[in-house]
């Protein structure tokens, strides 16, 4: 039976085409995946060659899949994407271990020759190769959990704050990259309660005429009034610039302090992805309600004002966080 190559993949088709190319994999779960983009992360467990038994520890895996529902020029917009994020992660891994998963592996992969092949292959809905980042699996929590279960102290959530801008500050100062879709979701608190910066395939090298990221994939609601404003106008009318980021951390920083988002209300109230950019792209939010702390207030309007208003760069937001942690008291 022919298969229908333009239908959207199942997870039991997307976990037998990871299973034919990762052959020593025990186990294969599909954790999230974008039909638009043929993005899709996988958790794996894998098994010893010559025991057959299962590995100590898991990894994430993610693939690019160029499916044929997608047109061939925003396949290789995506592609081109990823190929970047493998190159992002790959560096900052290396070189900021405490702060970006380790990639243990990246590239090209393919179908197991030695393996009979998934019907998807055989019948051209998925191809041979495609490409693949194997990153270590952070066994923590999301910070979005965090925020919901809202267990943490005033002072944990200063350590989680600063740990996250410090991150961001060698991002953007060391290496000249933004990440352009800071949120929540996208820090992970690890074994040892550190924040971890995941999900780069928005991110960028901040060069002078470099455009914003217009990839469709960003989160509306966590977006900058610029990055709103090209999304909804479709022109590069800005270009990349940490004050993003800062923005985004803005929000996440109330949201921390808070325990819900800064735009609560009009979230509830515009449930179209259109209505809600434009909310963003006309009203930064001047006028917040307090988190309970003036210093944290302080902070969360300078970094969400209007763009040339907003702090210039992480360095300041750190001075500011700096100056809210309790200091030790000496004897």
């Amino acid at each position: 039976m022919q298969i229908d190559v333009f239908s959207m993949p199942t997870r039991q088709e997307l976990e037998e085409y990871v299973q034919s190319m990762f052959g020593r994999v025990k186990n294969v779960s599909l954790i999230s995946g974008k039909n638009n983009t043929g993005t899709y992360v996988f958790r794996l467990d894998e098994t010893d060659e010559d025991t057959g038994r299962a590995k100590q520890g898991s990894l994430l895996l993610k693939i690019n899949i160029p499916l044929r529902h997608i047109s061939a020029s925003r396949r290789k917009k995506y592609s081109d994407l990823f190929q970047k994020e493998i190159d992002i992660t790959s560096h900052l891994g290396i070189f900021h271990k405490d702060f970006y998963p380790k990639v243990h592996s990246a590239g090209i992969r393919g179908v197991n020759k030695n393996r009979e092949k998934p019907a998807t292959v055989k019948h051209g809905k998925f191809p041979e190769e495609t490409y693949f980042m194997l990153v270590e699996y952070l066994k923590g929590t999301g910070l979005d959990k965090v925020i919901e279960e809202n267990n943490l102290s005033f002072d944990n959530k200063v350590d989680i704050a600063l740990h996250i801008t410090y991150g961001l500050n060698r991002l953007h100062n060391v290496e000249g990259i933004t990440h352009q879709d800071i949120k929540p979701e996208n820090i992970i608190l690890d074994e040892k309660n550190k924040p971890r910066i995941i999900d780069l395939e928005t991110a960028d090298y901040a060069l002078e005429k470099v455009p914003l990221c217009r990839a469709g994939i960003l989160t509306p609601i966590y977006c900058s009034p610029e990055q709103a404003e090209q999304i909804i106008t479709g022109v590069p009318v800005h270009v990349n610039d940490p004050r993003t980021d800062i923005f985004s951390f803005g929000l996440l920083l109330y949201e921390l302090f808070s325990g819900k988002h800064i735009y609560e209300e009009a979230i509830s109230k515009l449930t179209f992805t259109s209505n809600l950019l434009r909310y963003f792209m006309s009203r930064p939010p001047h006028k917040i309600e307090t988190t309970g702390n003036p210093d944290i207030d302080n902070i969360v309007y300078r970094a969400t004002r209007a763009k040339d208003e907003r702090y210039s760069n992480m360095e300041h937001v750190i001075s500011d966080l700096e100056k809210v942690k309790p200091k030790l008291i000496m004897f």
